[in-house]
């Protein structure tokens, strides 16, 4: 295949940087306007806790032993149950005491042993063991959407958007499998194909984006903005001109209709961020403890999606009067 001598020169990067320029400029000109969408992977996040603090009171000294301690912070997020250390007293012995622990929390302690020879003039210490994964045994973490099982992340969020120009290689119409009925129901499998230079992503996106990336990923999102969808990046292109102009300059983004699926999106943009507001559940905790109740509210779908409906329309056509309603009788 006969080539520009021009365009295959690696050593002038004054010729590629031309041939970048005029990719980018033909981008812009047929190009579409969308929002890239970075998908921020979730760590695992170690769950609320914090140290019991205690103190020895004159009320918890009696005849010069101790009786009990005084809380001040039971703390919570204890997986086993810590350790108690008095303090010595000026002369006589040393009382030992051990940690009640409920439900991660330090419920109560039980003097083992009261001691002798404290003054309540001199009050000794009582310190609690502090919850950290050395003393205190494996830390929880609560739910963040990372599966540990896999080691990936089953609940993505998506925190930014940058706007990006974009040239829409199929332009005929989606591809894929189109609209269909299935036993799920309607279910749509458009799929496009996005082509985006490789210098103008570079700017865009990956010099701004939190975390460090060198190309776009799969998994993270496209909000198109002339059908206003998302689409869900599936597989990265990054030689789809095949060294015709000497090197690289795009890559070809190969996506499909984003299946919404509870993910989290806080963009700042209200276009993307309300899109599946409907769809919505909503988790909260108040608090940030462990012990804390945790609400759950559903947004209403609609009287077609009640399943009480559903269970009493079936119940008027199958009987179930009989001990065995899909076979023969037995007595």
């Amino acid at each position: 295949m006969a080539k520009n001598y021009y365009f295959e020169n690696f050593e002038n990067s004054m010729e590629q940087s031309l041939v970048e320029d005029l990719v980018i400029e033909s981008i812009k000109i047929f190009g579409v306007d969308c929002y890239y969408i970075p998908r921020v992977t979730q760590t695992k996040v170690p769950a609320p806790r914090e140290t019991a603090n205690a103190v020895i009171a004159p009320d918890n000294i009696t005849g010069g032993e101790i009786t009990g301690v005084t809380f001040l912070n039971r703390g919570f997020g204890y997986l086993s149950v810590p350790t108690i250390t008095i303090g010595d007293p000026a002369s006589g012995t040393t009382a030992t005491a051990e940690v009640n622990l409920t439900n991660g929390v330090v419920s109560g302690v039980t003097i083992t042993d009261g001691g002798s020879g404290y003054d309540v003039n001199n009050l000794p210490s009582a310190d609690i063991q502090e919850v950290t994964e050395t003393n205190v045994g494996q830390l929880a973490y609560i739910d963040s959407g990372y599966d540990d099982l896999l080691n990936e992340d089953s609940l993505p969020s998506y925190n930014s958007s940058y706007e990006v120009e974009m040239y829409v290689k199929n332009v005929d119409g989606f591809e894929g499998e189109g609209d269909f009925l299935s036993k799920f129901g309607l279910q749509i499998r458009d799929s496009m194909t996005l082509t985006v230079a490789m210098r103008t992503w570079e700017e865009e996106v990956a010099f701004n984006v939190e975390d460090e990336r060198v190309r776009p990923l799969e998994g993270d999102l496209i909000f198109f903005p002339l059908n206003k969808k998302i689409f869900k990046i599936m597989h990265v292109e990054h030689e789809a001109i095949f060294y015709q102009m000497g090197s690289l300059q795009s890559y070809d983004l190969k996506c499909e209709l984003f299946e919404y699926s509870n993910e989290r999106f806080d963009t700042g943009i209200s276009e993307i961020d309300d899109l599946y507001d409907r769809y919505k559940t909503v988790v909260s905790n108040t608090d940030n403890k462990l012990e804390d109740a945790v609400d759950i509210v559903t947004q209403d779908v609609g009287e077609n999606a009640d399943n009480f409906v559903i269970e009493n329309t079936g119940d008027n056509i199958l009987d179930f009067s009989e001990g065995n309603p899909f076979g023969e009788k037995f007595w």
